[in-house]
């Protein structure tokens, strides 16, 4: 785990002792994504014009408002059910938490849709875990 921030590294290792339960791959998710996209409690937009909330949560439920930090995790727990659905759907190979979390990572970056028409998808179903990972 080496270049890996002491904070991200802790909340990972805290979520792997905790198992495969409710806490496992789901929590390591939801702190990776927290470390990389960060919580932003006012709207904005991003990048490309799409106005964003809390940790990456987007659509048009968003209000001009602020969010608690309570609520910036409720959006993010909704936002990732799809996710965790579309990897138990998808994948037909076994995967690591660790696997899993960069799949989910990936996965809620890109949408469900792109990531089952995906190249990724169809080489690791293949069992071609380094050409996935090269993907």
């Amino acid at each position: 785990m080496a270049g890996i921030p002491k904070k991200l590294k802790a909340a990972l290792l805290a979520a792997t002792i905790a198992g495969g339960g409710v806490g496992g791959y789901q929590e390591m998710t939801r702190q990776s994504l927290i470390h990389l996209e960060n919580i932003a409690y006012m709207p904005y937009r991003d990048i490309a014009g799409v106005l964003t909330v809390c940790v990456g949560h987007t659509g048009p439920d968003i209000e001009m408002r602020r969010y608690s930090h309570a609520e910036c995790m409720a959006l993010l727990d909704s936002d990732l059910k799809p996710v965790y659905a579309a990897i138990d759907r998808l994948v037909r190979v076994p995967l690591t938490p660790y696997q899993k979390t960069a799949l989910a990572t990936f996965i809620f970056n890109t949408g469900v849709t792109a990531f089952s028409k995906s190249t990724l998808l169809k080489k690791l179903n293949a069992g071609d875990y380094a050409g996935a990972r090269d993907q």
